[in-house]
């Protein structure tokens, strides 16, 4: 089951926006969430990411990026957990998507951003997202 350690989103500087992170864990897996606004105000960088979602993206948009803390707090992003501290459970990825799904809700619910974007980063977290949005979805979640 997932256990919420942070109460609220914790906000930092990036850019010229304001940043917002959530920290989890399960088992004995910290996590961290990261949401940023899609930055609109750049024409150039604007039309980059609406050809990458295949939409012209709206304002007020956030990007939606988790790792594991460890690879967060050390640089190395997205890499995968040594075959030890791999988790043996066969719920574990429901339990990720439960949690990720619970969190982005708290953050529309606070902030209300017209949609979420996730680029999966590595083939793995392809097959995570892809396998999350073929299941029937309990609100309204829009993830790529």
């Amino acid at each position: 089951m997932p256990v919420y350690l942070s109460d609220n989103f914790i906000k930092f500087p990036h850019g010229d926006f304001t940043a917002h992170r959530f920290d989890f864990c399960i088992e004995a897996h910290n996590f961290i969430v990261l949401f940023a606004e899609v930055i609109t105000s750049d024409p150039e960088y604007h039309d980059y990411r609406s050809d990458e979602a295949g939409f012209k993206i709206p304002t007020r948009c956030c990007d939606v990026k988790f790792d594991r803390l460890e690879n967060f707090e050390s640089g190395n992003f997205y890499e995968p957990p040594s075959k030890s501290q791999c988790s043996r459970r066969l719920n574990f990825t429901d339990e990720l998507a439960e949690a990720l799904e619970t969190i982005i809700t708290l953050h529309h619910n606070v902030y209300r951003a017209r949609a979420y974007l996730a680029v999966a980063e590595t083939p793995k977290l392809k097959r995570f997202y892809d396998r999350v949005l073929q299941q029937s979805p309990h609100s309204n979640r829009h993830m790529m």
